[in-house]
């Protein structure tokens, strides 16, 4: 990687929604930058930058990385891809891009951190940016950690990713640092009421995601059990901050997201995107809707190729409380079709096509600009909502704590949100009874998060650390075997069918090890 970096300067909102809109400049050395207050947050907008490119959130995350778990799978025409299938190898290309825009980004914020003091300013507001960057780069460290294990740690931006020469640190380490910056920076970043939206970290952010990284730590492979207290307690700072709260209707976040309205009580963290349907789109676009959506070429309606579908465990997840508003919102219950140039929707009756209903969380019929963009969507992506902040504090709280109230509580307030009937440990009416132990309340915690927050990039990572990847997905296989109507569906059974051991991990790519000989490859490659 060069010694400068190509900074993406802020030249004004695209429009009143999306805060972090950028557009790149000319490549700057650092000897001449760095100089005032402007120039260290054009430099932190160019950290965040990296977020939203095809590599990360662009496509990456909703397309590639979103297989390999219990909520969807690939259905697309053509021969499966074999990321989508747990058929990894060291030199496919994607995980090679995915590194090295990882490593990008860290590059930057060390870039940004190492020249913070530079200009004269309000060290209160400088605080701030720092306080960004240093979260910013313990999320970099904690995408990596989660996807390949330990990694080469560089916390200077003398490290070139092109010429590293370092050893991978252990995993131990990397969470190490991961909590020490995002620690750091709870006391430094504003609060989310500084901001009418949330592409910027703020302080219940930070906190949200702490409790995360903590339930990562406290699992597989670590198993740091010690950790969910800490995840306990970064999650009820959230929780008793009373600056968040459920949307009232689960749809409308989505639609919400759709068409550029922030929620700032529902999400706590977005990375954010912009399309126009001018002759040069912005900058970074995002596919949300698009390659996880309805399928449809009617650009009125939202081009949307669709690469996957709701597995059959996701929507019978449902059953127990058809009522529940997520299920057919979640798994879409119509498909679009189209004659004459016509579109409409074609609605499924409950038993129809429950092992290939289409992934409808992000649907661009609501999208406010007709015609859309064919490939592209404005569509935020949300990697932290409150739903998820509850059911975190819930799981530590059964773990820390046993099945106490406060657990079951912070549960039904996700499912009376989605018009679910609540669980109960005792016999009340209209509820559904479940044992009052931890291993029933931690079962139902575990598939109500499939049910809230299928299709956001988490599953396949919670799999992992609760110890239950290859059971499950074994598991789906067979219903898929056993149960799918058609053999159409054998897509289905691939993953689990090809899942071992060494699908905890991504591969190292094979390229960064040609580069540095001091990089080991992972178990299984």
């Amino acid at each position: 990687m060069k010694k400068y970096i190509s900074f993406l300067l802020v030249i004004g909102l695209f429009s009143c929604k999306k805060q972090l809109a950028t557009t790149p400049t000319d490549t700057v050395s650092p000897s001449v930058y760095f100089n005032t207050e402007s120039d260290l947050n054009n430099a932190l907008t160019g950290v965040y930058y990296t977020l939203g490119e095809n590599d990360l959130y662009g496509l990456f995350m909703p397309l590639y990385n979103a297989y390999n778990a219990d909520d969807l799978y690939w259905t697309a025409n053509g021969n499966p891809v074999a990321l989508y299938i747990n058929n990894y190898t060291p030199t496919e290309g994607t995980y090679l891009l995915f590194w090295r825009k990882v490593y990008e980004g860290i590059y930057r914020a060390n870039l940004l951190l190492e020249n913070i003091n530079k200009p004269s300013m309000d060290s209160t507001r400088r605080n701030v940016i720092k306080g960004e960057a240093l979260f910013l780069r313990g999320f970099f460290y904690y995408l990596l950690a989660t996807h390949f294990g330990g990694v080469p740690m560089p916390l200077k931006s003398s490290f070139d990713i092109d010429n590293p020469g370092m050893p991978r640190s252990s995993l131990t380490d990397v969470y190490t640092q991961i909590l020490a910056d995002m620690t750091a920076a709870d006391s430094m970043v504003n609060p989310i009421t500084a901001f009418n939206y949330n592409g910027h970290i703020t302080k219940t952010a930070v906190e949200g995601i702490l409790a995360r990284v903590n339930l990562s730590m406290a699992g597989f492979p670590l198993n740091q059990t010690a950790r969910y207290n800490d995840a306990l307690t970064w999650s009820t700072k959230v929780y008793t901050s009373g600056l968040h709260a459920l949307n009232p209707d689960f749809k409308q976040v989505f639609i919400n997201l759709m068409q550029d309205v922030y929620d700032t009580k529902e999400d706590l963290w977005e990375v954010e995107f912009e399309v126009e349907n001018a002759p040069t789109a912005y900058t970074p676009t995002g596919r949300w809707g698009n390659v996880i959506g309805i399928t449809t070429n009617d650009l009125t309606v939202g081009g949307c190729s669709n690469f996957g579908s709701c597995t059959g465990k996701l929507f019978k997840s449902y059953a127990a409380d058809t009522n529940d508003v997520r299920m057919n919102w979640n798994c879409a219950n119509f498909n679009y079709t189209t004659t004459n140039n016509v579109t409409t929707k074609a609605y499924l009756k409950y038993t129809q096509n429950q092992y290939n209903r289409q992934m409808g969380k992000y649907r661009r019929e609501y999208e406010l600009t007709t015609p859309k963009n064919k490939n592209n969507t404005p569509c935020n992506f949300p990697v932290l909502r409150y739903s998820d902040v509850l059911l975190m504090l819930a799981e530590a709280e059964n773990e820390v704590n046993g099945p106490t109230q406060l657990a079951l509580n912070t549960l039904n307030l996700v499912r009376s949100r989605a018009k679910a009937k609540n669980f109960s440990y005792i016999g009340t009416t209209g509820a559904i009874i479940i044992n009052q132990n931890k291993d029933s309340l931690r079962s139902v915690i575990q598939d109500e998060r499939l049910r809230e927050l299928c299709y956001e990039t988490q599953r396949r990572i919670d799999l992992i650390r609760w110890g239950i990847y290859l059971p499950t997905i074994k598991a789906l296989a067979l219903d898929f075997k056993t149960n799918a109507p058609t053999v159409a569906y054998g897509n289905g059974q691939l993953a689990g069918n090809n899942a071992s051991v060494r699908n905890y991990l991504y591969p190292i790519p094979q390229y960064e090890i040609n580069l540095n000989p001091l990089l080991t490859q992972n178990p299984g490659y």
